[in-house]
């Protein structure tokens, strides 16, 4: 691959090791990439190949195509970008053409949504983990005497909220660039891997809420800013910050010293949407996806 960012070649050989994959049922995949490119090749069982490719203009591109002539010789893929448009050549015809503006991708029955797929598992679980801690916010909403005798009863919220983000920016992750993101984490670290396109998504949402706001943006009281930066800083690490907070933690419960303020439920509510809204099939329930609640700890 020989490329920036706005303009460019990738190309690729995708030739399985059986001499019928063009024409058998069997799946196969195929992934190479450069510094800021990944391109993917899935060939699906229907017959037809599926072609995503991220980092060209920023952002990620699919194609699905029928599988041309090949017999047993390989499948020549070639991608090129430039002004705006990205073209799509298979054995050297072209087939597609999409430009630099259109709508994101969003997830198909297809690609990455193969049942071994990690993308898919890590957006069912966000979602699990994402309804758990709702229904845990409502229950100690409801209970406000008992958290104030156990503030403990607080943790397991914190715990599942932290998580349910991380899995959603590791799906997010996986939409945008067609391969597994880095076992960490750090919050910060999974959004800041993610396409400009898909940060900018997630903070306008946020900031979409927070112009809804009437009270400061800068708690008088504590210092704490509801900027989205600052709430993404300060919650980047919560999930081993609150998973181990027994571990600093006085004999009641109470966080000592160096476990974070954490102010998950609107930085949460904003990337759950951003995943939401590329691959809605995720959300199984009947009612609609939870609104941002955060109690306050």
């Amino acid at each position: 691959m020989e490329s920036t960012t706005n303009h460019g070649t990738a190309m690729v050989l995708f030739q399985p090791l059986d001499s019928d994959w063009a024409t058998n049922e069997k799946e196969y995949t195929y992934t190479g990439s450069n510094p800021g490119i990944t391109a993917t090749v899935y060939k699906h069982g229907d017959r037809t190949v599926e072609i995503r490719i991220a980092g060209p203009f920023e952002r990620s591109f699919r194609f699905v195509s029928a599988i041309p002539e090949c017999g047993s010789d390989p499948l020549r893929v070639r991608l090129t970008w430039r002004e705006g448009e990205i073209r799509l050549f298979l054995n050297d015809k072209a087939v597609e053409t999409k430009r630099k503006d259109d709508p994101l991708i969003e997830i198909s029955g297809k690609g990455f949504l193969s049942s071994t797929d990690q993308g898919k598992r890590a957006m069912e679980q966000a979602v699990a983990f994402d309804i758990s801690s709702t229904r845990l916010a409502e229950l100690l909403a409801a209970n406000p005497r008992h958290v104030e005798k156990m503030p403990s009863l607080m943790i397991p919220w914190a715990v599942c909220e932290s998580f349910a983000m991380e899995l959603y920016l590791k799906a997010l992750f996986w939409m945008d660039r067609s391969t597994k993101p880095a076992k960490l984490h750090a919050l910060k670290s999974l959004y800041d891997g993610l396409l400009p396109p898909t940060q900018k998504r997630i903070k306008d949402i946020y900031e979409e809420w927070l112009s809804k706001q009437s009270g400061p943006r800068i708690d008088p009281k504590t210092g704490f800013s509801a900027e989205f930066d600052d709430v993404l800083n300060a919650c980047s690490e919560a999930f081993e910050d609150w998973r181990y907070t027994y571990e600093t933690t006085d004999n009641h419960g109470n966080p000592k010293t160096g476990v974070k303020r954490f102010e998950g439920g609107p930085l949460k509510g904003s990337i759950q949407r951003a995943a939401l809204e590329r691959y809605p099939e995720a959300w199984v329930f009947e009612e609609q996806s939870p609104q941002p609640t955060s109690p306050p700890l």
